[in-house]
């Protein structure tokens, strides 16, 4: 039975952990698939990973290079939720430009769902998509900041202060991992966990640099 919006909402009503990777080809789709994973993510990082584009960048991904491998995994999956991630300036222009792009996710390429990142002006995107029908889910990245893409910093890492419980505290450094010397904090008194992103533990290991998921969570709209 393939997994479905309510079907993870009971799961997390339930606190039953929702399980998901990435692929980006019909094998590993179906290695997965058969292995009971909920949710599948074709992710814009096969432009570092399989496509050979800048090793540390996703920016060069584009819709068509993902609507291919989209397709594939969509084949491969019976049971897990297929979602497309919106490549970087694939909806950040317009509402249209979403639209338009999203759709393409799911009626060229077989996905249930669409990903996308960031705040601000993505908030307008993702309800114009949701208003056209195709779920969105919210970016939820558990361990590093994703900066925009853009960015020479590209990636930031989090250290949690000392003595702050895993995933709750309410403020935390982050260091950029990159060519510049910035660094951003997430404001006082205020999560730095998105409501999408999955709760943590630390790692066995107690480096306040790793931080591992214990359980995902996404946005349902």
């Amino acid at each position: 039975m393939k997994v479905t919006l309510p079907h993870l909402r009971e799961l997390k009503i339930a606190g039953t952990p929702i399980v998901m990777v990435t692929a980006y080809d019909l094998p590993s789709a179906r290695i997965v698939d058969s292995a009971g994973v909920d949710l599948v993510l074709v992710g814009d990082s096969a432009a570092n990973t399989v496509l050979g584009h800048d090793p540390i960048s996703t920016v060069r991904a584009t819709m068509d290079e993902l609507v291919i491998l989209t397709r594939a995994v969509s084949r491969g999956c019976e049971h897990a939720m297929v979602i497309g991630d919106l490549p970087f300036m694939s909806y950040q222009v317009s509402d249209e430009d979403a639209v338009r792009n999203a759709g393409r996710f799911v009626k060229d390429a077989g996905a249930d769902c669409v990903k996308l990142e960031g705040s601000g002006t993505s908030v307008t995107r993702a309800a114009a998509i949701v208003a056209a029908g195709i779920p969105v889910m919210a970016a939820a990245h558990s361990g590093v900041l994703r900066t925009p893409s853009a960015r020479p910093s590209r990636y930031a890492r989090y250290e949690a202060p000392a003595g702050a419980p895993a995933g709750r505290c309410a403020s935390r450094q982050v260091t950029p991992v990159g060519p510049t010397s910035a660094s951003w904090r997430v404001p006082a008194g205020r999560s730095s966990r998105s409501p999408t992103a999955s709760s943590t533990t630390r790692s066995s290991a107690g480096s306040p640099n790793r931080i591992e998921p214990r359980s995902t969570a996404m946005t349902l709209s």
